[in-house]
């Protein structure tokens, strides 16, 4: 099952006014697939896949990633994710 949540992060917007940003980070962390899916417009892709992602959400995708366990507290280590850009 994936998860959705929502993060704001600020970027620099014309003549160094601040606009909020928003990005979607969904995460299946049982999906196994051998690169990287279009499914309606989001593109699901490895957790180590990280092209082309600002760099301000690739801290809150590891945090985010660090929190996915199975029953008996094993880590999830391979896990894919969905990133979207909702300005």
């Amino acid at each position: 099952m994936g998860g959705m949540i929502n993060l704001k992060n600020q970027i620099g917007g014309k003549r160094g006014t601040a606009m909020k940003r928003k990005y979607r980070y969904c995460f299946f962390p049982y999906l196994k697939t051998s690169g990287r899916i279009n499914y309606r417009g989001l593109f699901l892709r490895d957790i180590e896949d990280l092209e082309d992602i600002p760099e301000n959400s690739i801290n809150h995708i590891a945090i985010l990633h660090n929190l996915f366990f199975l029953q008996d507290g094993q880590k999830i280590k391979i896990c894919h994710m969905g990133f979207e850009d909702v300005q």
